[in-house]
């Protein structure tokens, strides 16, 4: 009989003989990882912005909750890429846009502020809960342990045949 055995191995961004197997983004020099940091910090702030409305006046938040789910592991990435300095740029380009885009005056892409009989209770609520959110989120992060941002990398292993199954016949 021939036995099937699959490996996993946990890859940290310091392992030199497993880096191959990290995403691309883990792989980069330090100047091009903090440069991703922010980007993808200031990305998510965006996104998360014009998302975050989306069934709120149906009163079910469903793009507030995908909102702060991409904050969340876009800052569980920068934290696992580069430590709490990615983080740090993360989370400062993220709020930066986010609050940069809610004091634009004139547009009104974060509704906050404003109280209705007419209106639903997410639809009034929304924009502060997107505010206030994505900090607390990315500070809930801050707090975890550094064993929780280790990058997993899946690698199967060769399959056993009848010729290595160790027994001499």
């Amino acid at each position: 009989m021939s036995q099937n055995t699959n490996v996993t191995e946990y890859v940290t961004a310091g392992d030199d003989a497993q880096e191959s197997a990290l995403p691309w983004s883990y792989r980069q020099r330090p100047w091009l990882r903090y440069l991703i940091d922010v980007v993808s910090g200031a990305a998510l702030g965006i996104v998360g912005t014009f998302a975050h409305r989306m069934g709120a006046a149906q009163n079910i938040p469903y793009g507030l909750v995908l909102a702060l789910l991409l904050v969340a592991l876009g800052a569980w990435s920068a934290r696992s890429r580069d430590g709490v300095a990615g983080f740090a740029l993360y989370f400062i380009a993220s709020t930066t846009v986010l609050y940069f885009l809610a004091l634009r005056s004139g547009d009104v892409l974060i509704a906050a502020g404003f109280d209705s009989d007419s209106l639903p209770f997410w639809s009034q609520h929304v924009g502060y809960s997107w505010l206030f959110g994505v900090v607390v989120v990315q500070l809930l992060l801050l707090v975890f342990p550094r064993r929780f941002f280790s990058m997993p990398t899946r690698r199967v292993g060769r399959r056993k045949s009848e010729d290595d199954s160790g027994t001499d016949d």
